[in-house]
């Protein structure tokens, strides 16, 4: 059985993004434009956007994409059959309505 640690670092190794937490930069200018930069805690650089809100949500990816997971276990939780068929709904595909199902379309292959 894994320790939340364990699993913690296995679910980074399988990430296919820079891994968090990412910061928003104070603004610079490039030429004649604004732009806030987004930067992983080791410096790497990873976007740089015009609008601030986009960028500050931006920024929080990787937080949310981890609160996603918890949020889905935690829902997965409340119900063994759920748990058993991945979801809550009656149907699985694209247009299922349940939480799980818009998580899972979320999170991709995060």
């Amino acid at each position: 059985m894994n320790t939340p640690n364990t699993t913690k670092q296995t679910q980074t190794d399988k990430a296919k993004h820079t891994p968090g937490p990412w910061e928003l930069m104070p603004h610079m200018t490039s030429g004649w434009q604004d732009l806030n930069e987004i930067q992983s805690e080791t410096g790497e650089y990873i976007v740089r956007v015009r609008n601030e809100a986009n960028a500050r949500l931006i920024a929080s990816a990787p937080e949310l994409l981890e609160a996603l997971k918890e949020a889905k276990e935690a829902l997965l939780n409340l119900s063994p059959e759920a748990r058993e068929r991945g979801h809550y709904g009656d149907f699985k595909n694209d247009d299922c309505p349940c939480t799980i199902c818009k998580i899972d379309k979320a999170i991709g292959d995060a």
